[in-house]
């Protein structure tokens, strides 16, 4: 009997798998309503009907837009990190101009800077 193995689990179950015993939910009442007026299409549904499905709909999109989505304040950090490094590449490209450099050179030679400082403007 020490050398015996003992086996409790359910047959043909996948180690490290379980099984999900919550129900998900398919939606509040007000939506599944609205998603089987949908499937009937605006052609088959009476005036009250449609009023009912747009405004639903409205309403919807009124709440996703007063609250902005992860994606959304992600993308908003880019267009910021983009802007500083378009605005970063400008001014970068503006100083590598022949007139920039002339420019650096006569600051230079004027007031007289070590070298190391000339070697900024050139």
């Amino acid at each position: 009997m020490p050398n015996e193995l003992k086996h409790y689990g359910i047959p043909g179950m996948k180690w490290g798998v379980r099984n999900d015993k919550r129900k998900t939910s398919s939606g509040s009442k007000d939506y599944q309503k609205t998603q089987k007026l949908l499937r009937k299409g605006a052609k088959n549904l009476s005036t009250e009907e449609l009023k009912a499905v747009v405004s639903r709909l409205n309403l919807e999109r009124q709440v996703n837009s007063a609250s902005p989505t992860t994606i959304a304040k992600g993308k908003n950090l880019v267009k910021g990190v983009l802007a500083a490094a378009g605005t970063a590449s400008a001014i970068y490209g503006i100083t590598q101009t022949p007139l920039a450099k002339a420019i650096g050179s006569a600051i230079s030679a004027k007031m007289n800077l070590p070298t190391p400082a000339k070697k900024l403007f050139r």
